[in-house]
């Protein structure tokens, strides 16, 4: 027998091996394939619409604070995106004396499990300032909501709201995780531009943002 033939049935008894696999996984009780998959929830996750479609904007003085740009020069530095054509970048500051604006988009929770464990993530960019002010910082918000989109608090305390921060000259990933509670009727993600060294706008901009189901 020849060598090709060799591999060719050695690459097919793999085939063989990982569809049978699948097939008896799919058949398991609360298996997620949407969860092995790792989809990415969320709408234009990158901007790659050149706008902010499947996004709404929270906490803003005005709209059109967000804007899906090929490049920002905040702060005196050009920065490109971090993949694609565009990147999110919030060009005006929040409602005055507030130092923030959000960048937000809804994800039906009705065919997720209770116990689901979801990971937020986003690539974020701050510029560095010459100012006595301490920096601008970007933020990700996680958030379980129920069906009216009221907070959910699962020890009766605490609300199920996930954060983490970022604060960087080049692209980097911040990531946060949370596990669905009962109750949850949808999910709320935000990224969020803190306006913190007294400039006009946020000087942060985020690209790649991602919502996965981990599963159980």
């Amino acid at each position: 027998m020849s060598k090709k033939s060799v591999m060719a049935k050695i690459i097919g008894a793999g085939i063989a091996v990982v569809m049978a696999m699948s097939f008896l996984m799919a058949a398991v009780p609360g298996y997620n394939i949407k969860a092995y998959a790792a989809e990415n929830l969320l709408v234009n996750p990158g901007a790659e619409t050149g706008d902010i479609t499947g996004w709404w904007e929270s906490h803003t003085y005005e709209y059109d604070c967000w804007r899906a740009v090929t490049e920002s020069s905040n702060a005196g530095e050009v920065t490109t995106p971090h993949s694609g054509k565009y990147q999110f970048m919030g060009d005006k500051r929040g409602i005055p004396n507030d130092r923030y604006t959000l960048l937000c988009q809804w994800v039906d929770a009705s065919d997720f499990k209770v116990g689901d464990k979801f990971e937020l993530s986003a690539y974020c960019h701050t510029y560095s300032d010459d100012t006595d002010y301490a920096p601008d910082y970007g933020e990700i918000y996680l958030e379980f909501l129920d069906k009216d989109k009221a907070f959910i608090y699962p020890d009766g305390k605490t609300a199920a709201v996930y954060t983490a921060q970022f604060n960087g000259a080049n692209w980097d990933k911040v990531s946060v995780q949370g596990v669905m509670p009962e109750g949850t009727g949808v999910i709320l993600v935000g990224i969020c531009g803190f306006n913190i060294d007294g400039g006009v706008y946020p000087n942060v901009s985020f690209d790649d943002v991602s919502l996965v189901n981990l599963g159980q």
